[in-house]
């Protein structure tokens, strides 16, 4: 064996050496790493771990000047368009698709049937073509697989009125699949497997099937 190999041998061994004491000094909770968390259908479901926030109801304008979606706050406080939104209580609010402008279209209190304490429980809204009313479903229950039948309410937006369809003595959550008329004048539903037609405004229902 020459010097030469020797000596490159011998500088291999140091650094080997070297490198060996410097690892085996390392703290010792940089070893070993902490496990990463286990999914688990817990974490999924009952947890909601990972649910992320959404804009509830959201709904474009026929003409798409804009969107609304429904934002919660306290039932008896005031509200101008540039408040931020409370805790209990829903407002159906506007916004230009460029953030440019905000307005509450429809309050908590419109949506407080006389007498009540509470406003409507909000589970799904539409508005009539001509954007002078807003047909309110609450209280649904399940059909198979889907809350399809429940209770409907119109709000007239020009007079604040605010009442249950289903003529003049409403069976409650027995309503489904209401839909306002292109004209604006009627709301057709399904009731007892029967379709109805009830006059906006004056609870006239007639019977389209029997």
């Amino acid at each position: 064996m020459t010097e030469l190999t020797l000596k490159k041998l011998t500088q291999s061994l140091i650094t080997g050496v070297g490198l060996l004491a410097l690892f085996g000094c390392a703290p010792s909770g940089q070893q070993s790493a902490e496990p990463a968390p286990t999914l688990s259908l817990e974490r999924i479901y009952t947890d909601k771990e990972f649910n992320s926030e959404r804009a509830p109801y959201f709904r474009w304008l026929d003409d798409g000047s804009g969107y609304t979606v429904l934002e919660a706050r306290s039932k008896n406080t005031q509200q101008t368009d540039d408040d931020s939104h409370g805790v209990t209580g829903n407002d159906i609010v506007f916004y230009q698709p460029d953030g440019s402008g905000r307005k509450v279209l429809v309050t908590v209190e419109q949506l407080t049937p006389e007498g009540a304490d509470d406003a409507l429980s909000i589970e799904n809204y539409q508005w009539s073509e001509d954007g002078k009313w807003a047909l309110i479903f609450t209280n649904g229950q399940k059909v198979w697989r889907h809350r399809t039948r429940g209770d409907y309410w119109v709000l007239n937006l020009e007079s604040d009125s605010l009442y249950q369809l289903g003529g003049e003595t409403p069976k409650e959550t027995s309503l489904m699949f209401a839909k306002f008329s292109p004209d604006s004048q009627k709301v057709a539903y399904v009731q007892d497997n029967n379709i109805y037609v009830e006059t906006l405004g004056s609870k006239n229902v007639t019977a389209l099937t029997t």
